[in-house]
């Protein structure tokens, strides 16, 4: 997810965040270098680990997850056993990208195939910290507002992508099947329709 400051970037993954937590087989696990959004979470039951802030916590909290995801590689369940599905919500992921790049991109590549799922945010000014390999390992993506063409362009990764506030553009690419969806932020509460 990403945008403009401002744009309703944080308070959509929030928002995601939010609705996962609500089903019992969710796991979260929650980076939050900007200390701010996530706080409600500490303590939720949904928390497979404590909220990670700092930039050490986020890198210890990437390695439980790649943990997890090697465990579950090597040991498939049985077939009465359900695993839950564990995702990984990251706001400001720019603030960690660098020190934790090999650990994501793992978890990007692999974690799909046994449940681990990554959302994240990221401030469309910062895209050139984020590597384009990492970029393209997200299958979904959601632009928000952004201050240049180039800039929504690179976030979506497709070069038809277009600037549309209050609109924003969410595109799904599933086995190489491109769908393409609308989102409209109601200007009058904190909410949005498809």
């Amino acid at each position: 997810i990403g945008g403009a400051i401002g744009q309703g970037g944080q308070q959509y993954l929030l928002d995601q965040t939010n609705e996962l937590s609500t089903n019992n087989e969710i796991s979260l696990v929650i980076l939050d270098p900007g200390f701010v959004w996530f706080s409600d979470f500490d303590g939720s039951p949904h928390l497979a680990i404590p909220r990670a802030k700092s930039t050490d916590e986020c890198s210890t909290a990437l390695d439980w997850v790649k943990d997890e995801i090697d465990r579950r590689l090597c040991t498939p369940p049985s077939d009465t056993e359900k695993l839950s599905c564990i995702i990984v919500a990251i706001d400001q992921i720019e603030d960690i990208v660098t020190p934790v790049y090999d650990k994501l991109r793992r978890i990007l590549l692999l974690g799909g195939d046994v449940g681990v799922h990554v959302i994240a945010n990221i401030h469309a000014g910062s895209m050139d910290l984020m590597p384009d390999d990492m970029l393209s390992a997200f299958p979904a993506r959601i632009a928000f507002l952004c201050a240049t063409r180039e800039e929504s362009i690179r976030l979506i990764g497709m070069p038809h992508a277009v600037n549309l506030y209050p609109f924003c553009e969410f595109f799904i690419n599933n086995v190489g099947k491109i769908q393409k969806f609308k989102l409209r932020l109601s200007r009058n509460k904190n909410e949005f329709e498809t």
